[in-house]
């Protein structure tokens, strides 16, 4: 994919500039949990990358 592909992409999801702040938890049994204060939405995942991936998706879907 070329860059201006990707640029594109990220505009058109880009609603507002500014920080947010993921907790991400690891479980016992090694998977990961990505969580934001005073939001009702958990990602998961096999590594915290991916349990933070999947918060961004659900959050994008609402």
């Amino acid at each position: 994919m070329s860059t201006e592909a990707r640029r594109e992409i990220v505009e058109e999801h880009t609603t507002e500039r500014g920080r947010t702040l993921l907790e991400l938890t690891q479980r016992d049994d090694g998977t990961w949990v990505a969580t934001q204060r005073d939001v009702d939405l958990e990602g998961t995942g096999e590594t915290g990358a991916l349990a933070a991936m999947d918060y961004c998706r659900k959050v994008a879907e609402r």
